[in-house]
């Protein structure tokens, strides 16, 4: 299962599709036990003689009737999930084949090692949730008592997962001839044990591209049988013909690629095994006089550890390491890379005792840091008084859906009947949350395109972009900021033309936002990024403990932003420094709420809270027992929550107080919208077969009505100018008018 597919499928969809199943077997199972128990109590009573044989054969035909019952439908469901299982254990092998040749083509320099190291990580991630998929699965096969299903029900995926950090054997093969070279230079003791852990590591690739040239020409072997069953397929001709020749020239050039792989490998290996050859003498080679180690100068000594070191961070990495300091490590390397060439260079220092080492005067030194002092303080007047900077429009921040209430700043009174449909569109793809600014909608779908529409259903502009939407566009000043799931950040006019194209190689799935000259992107499997709009820069960039599907809130100082492994994180946000973070109990995928100083917040487990920003406490918290399906809507002293499963609660933003609740026996994947004294829920019938609009009184939660909707609804409604307008899955855009 590709990442795509964990993320167009939300986390609540997979939540409430597990819970269901694993309700339907712990139901089914309780019931066959229940039913086993009772006739073997009507055994009991039949041996007693406290009922006649003709009741016994009659009931207990009954029970046997039922167990058959439940014991086929139990079967079936187990049978189902174990077809779900094996589907997951195949997706895992198939991922660690993926993984494989991209660390292979790593290996023999085919693919750069930040490329690949970026493949592999995106690989991993798929692997780890994959993983998490099949031991649910599997632990529901083995679940027996009510512990083990609720053990399942709280299983999580992995908040990070590592990565190997892999260097082309070429680059080793590099390392090892300069420190041998130095080994035999007369520094020995120093380059040992770095050319031991080398050589250890180039057996251990050696090792692997063995395993993987048995296991490639497995697959080699497959791709020839396939070709020789496509052979036969031409031969007879007929109407498989065609496609079977098509297919036959798409294998015989998957074996070409086999061929040329397994060469590639092979040349690989030999050049190990050259290296390998001399290992033993290289270690063993003439001692260095041993009263010498000591005298040898620092710079030395720090030179091979240093080696020594990056050898040993050669090894495993969390995927979620910030970008920034794989750069440093990266430039790390080079400057010691710098230092080793000067130290083999004719003009290295000579070895020096300590005693031997003559003072320097400090006079010099100080009078060159004062000159720079004084030339520092001349140029920051000159830029002061005489530079102007170019000035640059500064975008402004914006709120989720415009506000806390998620209202777009509609201030209209609906008045309290339904609306009634005024015209309905057909756009295409599998739409996501619309946003609107002065009238024009701006939807962006799956399929990748951003469509802008006016109030009357006339499409003004649709832009195709590169990879999927799966976020409400975000305006500022008359721009629109929109990520995308292939990781390209794009700012577009309100004219449908692009500005602006930025790759920053993760997903985009959530909202980025924007305040002064610097927009905040959530990165679903990094992080947090600050990207500076006028500089055309990144700013700065946190790795978060798990990955992203969250929009970021900011206030003065600080910006705040949630993962699924269910910390909340306060940075500061002019760095990016973490400044403080609290757990909650669950994945958050919901978007918390800024309001009053206080974060508010929902988690997929059900907990629900309030978290002072200034005081750094908690302030109130409560558990709903049912995974939160959209951000919490607030107005005035209310604060609305709604659940995967149907239900709306309203609280007391201040104390927690449940104030109301509503079950729509519905299915909700949206936010609530406030407006007035009106609360408007999307829902979806449980069979998903068409939606359902709610509006229910602020102030107690009372029913004004509700509309069926012909189409499954999972964004939230949007208002302007006493209009609503929605769209369902199937990329019908609804407008409604009171």
């Amino acid at each position: 299962m590709t990442t795509i597919d964990f993320l167009k499928w939300s986390y609540y969809n997979r939540t409430m599709e597990l819970t269901k199943l694993i309700e339907k077997v712990e139901d089914l199972k309780e019931k066959h036990n229940s039913v086993t128990r009772a006739l073997s109590k009507l055994n009991e009573f039949y041996n007693k003689g406290e009922i006649t044989e003709k009741q016994f054969k009659i009931l207990k035909g009954d029970y046997e009737k039922e167990i058959n019952f439940l014991s086929k439908e139990l079967d079936e469901l187990l049978n189902s999930v174990r077809e779900q299982t094996e589907e997951f254990g195949n997706q895992l092998k198939n991922l660690n084949v993926d993984y494989n040749k991209i660390k292979i083509n790593i290996l023999i320099g085919e693919i750069p090692p930040d490329k690949g190291k970026a493949e592999l990580a995106q690989i991993a991630k798929q692997m780890a949730l994959t993983q998490h998929s099949y031991d649910q699965y599997k632990s529901i096969i083995e679940a027996q008592t009510e512990e083990d299903f609720e053990v399942i029900k709280k299983m999580s995926p992995p908040a990070s997962v590592k990565v190997e950090n892999v260097t082309p054997v070429q680059d080793l093969l590099h390392q090892e001839e300069e420190l041998r070279n130095k080994r035999f230079n007369g520094k020995a003791e120093l380059y040992l044990k770095p050319l031991e852990g080398l050589y250890n590591r180039l057996e251990k690739i050696k090792d692997f591209l063995t395993v993987s040239i048995t296991e490639l020409e497995s697959q080699k072997n497959a791709l020839e049988e396939e070709a020789g069953k496509l052979v036969i397929k031409i031969r007879m001709g007929g109407s498989e013909e065609q496609s079977a020749r098509n297919n036959l020239m798409e294998v015989i050039k998957k074996v070409k690629d086999y061929d040329e792989l397994l060469a590639k490998i092979s040349k690989i290996i030999d050049e190990i095994n050259s290296r390998l050859g001399v290992k033993e003498s290289v270690l063993i080679g003439a001692q260095e006089d041993a009263s010498k180690i000591g005298q040898i100068e620092e710079i030395n000594l720090e030179e091979a550890s240093r080696i020594l070191e990056e050898l040993e961070k050669q090894g495993l990495e969390v995927i979620n390491t910030d970008t920034t300091e794989i750069i440093k490590s990266e430039k790390e390397e080079e400057e010691l890379v710098g230092e080793e060439k000067q130290i083999t260079e004719p003009s290295a220092p000579k070895i020096i005792k300590a005693s031997e080492r003559k003072k320097r005067s400090p006079v010099a030194p100080i009078l060159v840091i004062s000159l720079l002092i004084v030339i520092g303080v001349l140029f920051a007047v000159y830029r002061n008084f005489y530079f102007v900077p170019e000035q640059r429009a500064q975008v402004i921040f914006p709120c989720y859906m415009g506000n806390p209430a998620h209202n777009y700043n509609v201030k209209a009174l609906i008045i309290p009947q339904p609306p009634r449909i005024e015209w309905s569109r057909k756009i295409g793809g599998s739409p996501v949350q619309p946003a609107i600014n002065k009238g024009i909608i701006y939807i962006g779908t799956q399929a990748g395109t951003l469509y802008a529409i006016d109030s009357s259903g006339n499409a003004l502009w649709s832009v195709p972009l590169n990879g999927s939407i799966l976020h409400t566009p975000v305006i500022v000043d008359d721009k629109i900021i929109v990520g995308t799931l292939d990781g390209f950040l794009y700012i577009l006019n309100t004219s449908g033309q692009i500005i602006l194209t930025e790759s920053l190689g993760g997903g985009i799935a959530s909202p980025p936002i924007a305040y002064g000259e610097i927009i905040y992107i959530p990165v679903f499997q990094e992080g947090i990024y600050a990207y500076n709009i006028n500089q055309d820069r990144i700013e700065w960039k946190f790795a978060t403990e798990g990955m992203v599907k969250n929009i970021p809130v900011i206030d003065e100082s600080n910006l705040y932003i949630a993962d699924l492994s269910g910390k909340i994180y306060i940075l500061n946000r002019s760095d990016g420094m973490e400044v403080a973070s609290f757990k909650t109990s669950g994945p958050i995928e919901s978007y918390p709420v800024l309001y009053e100083g206080n974060i508010y917040y929902a988690n997929s487990t059900g907990e629900i809270g309030c978290y002072d920003t200034r005081k750094r406490t908690l302030l109130w918290s409560f558990n709903l027992m049912e995974p939160v399906s959209g951000s919490p809507a607030i107005q005035d002293s209310f604060v609305i929550y709604t659940t995967a499963f149907g239900r709306i609660f309203c609280h007391n933003y201040r104390s927690g107080i449940r104030l109301w609740d509503f079950n729509t026996q519905n299915l909700i994947f949206s936010t609530p919208v406030i407006i007035d004294s009106f609360v408007f829920i999307t829902t979806t019938t449980s069979v998903g077969d068409f939606g359902e609009l709610y509006c229910l009184n602020l102030q107690n939660g009372s029913l004004n009505w509700v509309l069926p909707i012909p189409g499954v609804l999972e964004t939230a409604p949007v208002f302007w100018d006493n209009r609503l307008f929605l769209v369902a899955r199937d990329g019908t855009f609804y407008a409604m008018s009171f």
